[in-house]
């Protein structure tokens, strides 16, 4: 009388066949098969394969054919790949496993037979113990097969008791998170649709199998090992798991519970390793997405909808392929560049900003690309933009020299803009509208004093220094230097302005005691206007090597130090005609009388030995 064989739930096909052997005292499936008429040198490849016949099996065994219906995973006339039907889920076909028989030692000691679950290649654990599966005897050291096996929980080489093996059990919070990863693919529908249930509301519609799979890819992304991660793809790729870890399996759970979050985190660390922005690589193994050989796939659907605000929110300013391109997923918080145009931005001016800030987000390639920037971004910067005057403005309306401003910034007596995005695109620093009409507003509102005064820029004339103004401007703010009055309507500010002498005099006593820094600089027109004299004069210092200083096609730059040491030095004839109080014509000749001669000559202009000419006029 042959022993009937009820199937146990979650068993696979090849156990409750290997079961039916053991209880008959038969010695392999073989025996089983050819009794239904089903010949095959490698019975592991039956569930794979096994198309008839199935209602004969069912008679052989004594259970029910559907049953067996359930244990054959065949593959779906719909699909366009190489995926089968797993007791419900919908696996690729490279996820599971057909030659080798995994087994869980101590799961076998609770009940001898071959778990279904054991077939997953991914999990390289027991769902049910914990356990790391072995797939070779620990006696004889061959692998665990299907062909000769008359057990399951004996080695079909040596007879080696499985249940005796010895095998490691990992963390507890790492199998805690790659068991709920694992529950994707049960055999029970119920715990199946759950486990789907807690993921992002992104992968709720999917099929629990290609949830489980997407899993599996975002472990292998997540890998800390960024040299072995593109081998290891490749091997996974092929169905090759031995590499794939429970904690990979952990790890790409977390990463789709904080989905789409963690896809920004991985762009942003790729970006950081790599530096490059190329979107085909700013994603790791998830780069190969975007090939166009790809095959669809709800995976790579997802990857490419959620890639444009990834970058965005990474602040990778990657160049985006048209594969990205999908529904106008790459519009999200952006803003193109002809609509920054019509913001009164120009296209020159943004362009400053590739590689520079991550204010640009991409640039889309192919035919008719467009160029894209952070929408908030380009608003603010706008609005920075109308709200900021450049330092030549300020310059002009406080008419202080360009370098003086340096210091003015240091002390912080102007606000420079803080957005960086202004300095990229406008070139230059700027400075708030705001912190400038309240300078110009206290110094309109302050007490004005009935004191001996003086011109603030008459008495600040031939001054290098270029804290000067800083100081000076210091004092006003704080009362230290009273106004007197304005005059001259119109002009800038500094111009108008009348001070006590007294004061204004203690101040540049104060200066002069401190030397001037080497590496300041300031144009050859500014120097020109402290001097009182022509552009060229200065141009002509410099050449002649009496002034240190860099005459260029565009521009010219001269010390502030090395001007002050040439004030100190020499006298000019305009400086000279309001020292001695006479006419300028007159100057040569009242000097040369006195036995005074100049001792150098730069553009027409003589220049005079500063202490012999402040001797003369002692004498």
């Amino acid at each position: 009388m042959v022993a009937v064989t009820p199937p146990i739930e979650g068993e696979s096909l090849l156990s409750l066949i290997v079961r039916h052997v053991e209880l008959n005292l038969l010695s392999r499936p073989g025996e089983v098969l050819e009794e239904v008429d089903i010949r095959t040198a490698t019975p592991g490849f039956m569930p794979f394969t096994m198309r008839d016949s199935t209602a004969d099996l069912a008679r052989a065994l004594g259970c029910r054919e559907d049953e067996i219906l359930s244990r054959i995973y065949r593959q779906p006339t719909d699909s366009r790949h190489e995926a089968v039907n797993f007791h419900g889920a919908l696996l690729e076909r490279r996820f599971l496993e057909a030659k080798v028989r995994r087994v869980s030692p101590q799961a076998l000691g609770v009940s001898p037979h071959h778990r279904a679950a054991w077939m997953v290649r991914a999990l390289s654990f027991c769902p049910e113990s914990g356990e790391l599966l072995i797939e070779a005897c620990q006696a004889c050291g061959c692998t665990l097969g299907w062909t000769r096996c008359s057990a399951v929980w004996r080695c079909d080489r040596c007879g080696f008791d499985l249940r005796r093996s010895t095998t490691q059990v990992p963390s507890r919070k790492e199998t805690a998170e790659a068991i709920a990863a694992a529950r994707l693919v049960d055999v029970r529908s119920d715990i199946r649709a759950a486990e789907l249930a807690c993921l992002p509301a992104a992968f709720r519609s999917w099929d629990p199998g290609q949830a489980f799979a997407a899993i599996v890819e975002f472990g292998l992304a997540s890998s800390t090992s960024s040299d072995a991660r593109a081998a290891r793809n490749q091997a996974v790729g092929a169905g090759d798991f031995s590499s794939f870890t429970i904690a990979d399996l952990a790890k790409g759970r977390r990463f789709a519970l904080d989905w789409p979050e963690s896809l920004a985190e991985l762009a942003r660390e790729e970006y950081a390793r790599t530096g490059s922005t190329s979107v085909r690589r700013c994603f790791g193994t998830l780069s190969k997405y975007f090939y166009a050989s790809t095959p669809p796939s709800p995976l790579r659907d997802l990857i490419r909808d959620a890639a444009a605000a990834a970058l965005h929110e990474a602040r990778v300013p990657a160049k985006l392929a048209a594969a990205v391109v999908k529904g106008g997923s790459t519009r999200t918080r952006t803003i193109s560049a002809l609509e920054v145009e019509r913001l009164g931005i120009s296209r020159r001016e943004l362009r400053r900003l590739e590689g520079k800030s991550s204010t640009f987000v991409a640039r889309q390639t192919g035919k008719g690309g467009t160029t894209l920037y952070d929408l908030e971004a380009i608003t603010g910067l706008k609005a920075d933009l109308e709200g900021s005057v450049s330092l030549q403005e300020a310059a002009r309306r406080l008419a202080l020299p360009a370098y003086a401003f340096e210091a003015i910034l240091a002390a912080k007596l102007l606000c420079p803009v803080s957005n960086p995005d202004v300095a990229v695109v406008a070139a230059e620093v700027r400075v708030t509208q705001e912190s400038l009409n309240g300078i110009i507003g206290a110094l309109e509102a302050a007490p004005r004093k009935d004191v001996d005064c003086v011109g603030l820029v008459d008495g600040c004339r031939r001054q290098f220094h270029p804290a000067l103004w800083a100081m000076i401007l210091a004092a006003l703010l704080s009362g230290r230097l009273p106004i007197s009055r304005r005059n001259r309507a119109g002009k800038g500010v500094f111009d108008s302005l009348r001070v006590a002498r007294a004061p204004l005099a203690e101040l540049l006593g104060e200066l002069a005691r401190q030397p001037i820094a080497p590496n300041v600089w300031a144009s050859c027109r500014t120097i020109a206007a402290v001097f009182g004299v022509p552009e060229q004069v200065v141009s002509a210092a410099v050449r002649a090597g009496l002034i240190e200083g860099d005459l260029l096609v565009r521009t010219s730059r001269v010390s502030l130090a090395s001007a002050g040491a040439f004030d100190r030095k020499f006298v000019m004839s305009d400086e000279a005609s309001e020292l001695l109080g006479c006419a300028k014509p007159k100057i040569w000749g009242e000097l040369t009388s006195r036995g005074l001669r100049p001792v150098a000559s730069v553009c027409r202009h003589s220049l005079w030995d500063r202490q012999a000419l402040e001797r003369l006029l002692n004498s």
